[in-house]
């Protein structure tokens, strides 16, 4: 406030100044040769007046777009950090604590079979890399979560690296993947049991496709959950009425994922078009959320109809 102040004061110097000079009328078909002055008075002025004043109008507000960090209306946010939690995605307007909590203990289950021997594991080993992937996932989302009450956040950062690591094993059918994923298991089970487990603390953030899952899991889950849930849940009002919980369930699942999979380290990252079906995804998902909460089916319809075509348009140019 002090140097706009002080940039009005040389802005109605100068004024003055012109003023009094433009009173000092030359003689009639003479011009009065150009004004000198002291440099010891030049220095008291700016060279350029908004470097006192700063950008906009004097007494106004700053125009959009011509500061650091403000974008102009209509114009997308900055891009955030990747993974970033509380100051990148914001997680917990994306997925709730209590759904992070219930896909996790879903994902036990999930696996519980495949695990309990060798031979299962064998067949069912792409089902556990699915699930673990997943799972690492959630954990990773709850390490960096904008809420310390969200239940595993102490274990959250070990759980990712532990389970993330026996995921991205199972791409292969092993003695030692089957060990090792039968282990997680049983330190899922004690950490969904409230027991304590023995983890490492790791980093709150970490590159997704490095430390945490591949894509080509995630992306089976994001396809399970439209075309085993969202789809025919939503299929009519009866579907719709009976399972609003579980809709609401599989879209902050799928829209985490959707941010997810926008991650600095995977594939095409960078690639706008691979970027635009992913947060279309995103805002579709935020559509069904709101339309759950309104009680209107036609814009839940309507947002799984524009899930479907952005992940159609996706596969057709991307695969991961």
């Amino acid at each position: 406030m002090q140097s706009k102040l002080a940039g009005l004061a040389v802005v109605t110097a100068i004024v003055v100044l012109v003023g009094t000079l433009a009173g000092q009328a030359p003689p009639q078909g003479k011009t009065l040769p150009p004004q000198k002055f002291d440099q010891s008075l030049l220095n008291k002025f700016f060279p350029d007046i908004r470097q006192a004043v700063g950008p906009g109008q004097p007494g106004g507000s700053v125009v959009a777009g011509s500061a650091p960090g403000m974008a102009a209306p209509g114009a997308p946010a900055a891009a955030s950090a990747a993974s970033g939690g509380s100051s990148g995605p914001g997680w917990k307007q994306i997925i709730s604590a209590d759904t992070l909590e219930a896909e996790i203990k879903n994902g036990v289950l999930a696996v519980a079979d495949t695990v309990g021997s060798i031979g299962k594991f064998n067949t069912g080993h792409r089902t556990t890399r699915k699930v673990y992937s997943v799972l690492a996932v959630c954990f990773a989302v709850i390490a960096d979560y904008d809420d310390n009450e969200v239940r595993f956040k102490d274990k959250a950062a070990g759980m990712r690296d532990a389970v993330g690591r026996s995921g991205f094993n199972c791409k292969v059918a092993t003695q030692g993947a089957f060990n090792e994923a039968k282990l997680r298991f049983e330190d899922l089970q004690s950490l969904v049991r409230g027991a304590s487990v023995d983890v490492d603390q790791g980093e709150t953030v970490v590159p997704y496709n490095d430390r945490v899952a591949n894509r080509p899991p995630l992306m089976q889950r994001m396809e399970d959950s439209l075309d085993r849930a969202l789809k025919p849940l939503t299929a009519n009002k009866g579907e719709f009425e009976a399972n609003k919980e579980k809709i609401l369930h599989e879209a902050e699942v799928l829209r985490m994922l959707a941010k997810v999979i926008q991650d600095g380290s995977y594939e095409y990252s960078d690639d706008e078009s691979y970027l635009e079906h992913a947060v279309a995804i995103e805002n579709e998902c935020a559509n069904i959320v709101t339309g759950l909460k309104t009680n209107n089916l036609e814009q839940v319809q309507s947002a799984v109809g524009g899930i479907s075509k952005a992940c159609s348009a996706c596969h057709e140019f991307f695969r991961g």
